[in-house]
């Protein structure tokens, strides 16, 4: 079971780190997260944005390496998420790091790559690889 998180914890900690966004209008959870306790967050700016939440305070490392990721795949223009904000964590959240970045709509990878014909996957993994070593 994933610690409880308020609603209010997530509309401040919002306001307060990206507060061109505005104010939550919406908060769901996303089932779909891998070590993370996620969250999609509707905004008055019109913007959806993903709340990733360390499930424990002792995975800030990995929270760090999830950033720099994002980090590199901006740098090369491979196509991901915007990371908005990252925070080794606050007295929200039980003190757990936490990263805000964009909700793209849509399916999840794991979903889509079982649909996908195998030319479409050799030209999206070909194509991410090619950007990531920075060929393209």
């Amino acid at each position: 079971m994933w610690p409880e998180v308020s609603r209010t914890e997530i509309e401040d900690e919002l306001l307060r780190a990206l507060p061109v966004y505005g104010e939550v209008t919406r908060s769901r959870p996303l089932v779909k997260g891998h070590g993370h306790q996620s969250f999609v967050l509707e905004t008055r700016s019109d913007t959806n944005l993903l709340l990733k939440i360390a499930l424990r305070i002792e995975q800030l490392g990995r929270m760090k390496s999830l950033r720099q990721v994002l980090e590199l795949a901006a740098t090369h223009r491979i196509p991901a998420p915007k990371l908005l904000h990252f925070s080794e964590g606050t007295a929200s959240f039980g003190g757990r790091p936490w990263i805000v970045q964009e909700f793209l709509t849509g399916l999840d990878g794991e979903e889509a790559l079982p649909g996908m014909s195998e030319s479409q996957r050799a030209t999206f993994f070909g194509t991410s690889a090619r950007r990531w070593l920075g060929f393209t």
